[in-house]
């Protein structure tokens, strides 16, 4: 497995020689998805509403001290 995974790159030629990702030589077909469909919730059980504010408060109780830092990574290829 580890043989075919080093091999792919150079065999099939899937960076060319900056790094940079190089069309597939083969065509897709797109696939079809289906419709999108509403989903109706039945929230009238009291228990329901207790078990969802209490996950409710236990999600902003876990992340009251998160720091969240996103990088934006624009580099594609291997190069």
């Amino acid at each position: 497995m580890w043989e075919y995974a080093l091999c792919r790159d150079v065999i099939e030629r899937t960076f060319d020689d900056d790094g940079t990702c190089m069309p597939p030589n083969q065509t897709f077909r797109q696939g079809s998805l289906k419709d999108v469909v509403r989903i109706d919730w039945d929230l009238s059980s009291q228990e329901l509403k207790r078990k969802i504010n209490s996950a409710l408060t236990s999600a902003r109780k876990s992340n009251q001290d998160l720091d969240l830092v996103v990088f934006d990574h624009k580099d594609w290829g291997k190069g």
